[in-house]
């Protein structure tokens, strides 16, 4: 939780509620590489066999996306300046 990719995630959605998931198993060849799964949609309803994401959801990942791009800019700009 403290590494500056998931505090931009937490930062551009306060309310979202971490957990691990078992459809990442392609990570283990990013070895020292952080990562995060985030997607507009349900969990629940992710990989389905009826799967759908309603256009509101799209609309606001992206808006979601924008924000964790601006949040990881504006740390990796704040550590550039005390480095």
């Amino acid at each position: 939780m403290s590494h500056p990719l998931v505090r931009a995630a937490l930062s551009a959605r306060p309310e979202a509620k971490l957990f691990g998931s078992r459809g990442v198993s392609d990570w283990v060849f990013f070895d020292g590489i952080p990562g995060i799964k985030i997607g507009p949609g349900a969990t629940e309803r992710s990989h389905s066999s009826d799967e759908f994401v309603f256009e509101c959801e799209l609309a606001e990942g992206a808006f979601f996306y924008e924000r964790v791009v601006r949040a990881c800019a504006e740390s990796a700009a704040l550590h550039k300046e005390t480095a």
